[in-house]
């Protein structure tokens, strides 16, 4: 199979809570983004003081 018929999912998340440092989350998957029900779960997000 050559190409793709639908495009790339591509998101930054800014997580920031008062007396933390900003938290950025990236997420790509590059083999396309037609499942509007996508879900990626993140089992902890740690955020660290200034």
């Amino acid at each position: 199979m050559v190409g793709s018929e639908t495009t790339a999912v591509i998101y930054n998340l800014s997580i920031s809570k008062v007396e933390y440092k900003d938290t950025i989350l990236y997420y790509k998957n590059i083999h396309g983004g037609a499942n509007i029900d996508l879900k990626v779960k993140y089992d902890s997000i740690i955020l660290k003081k200034e």
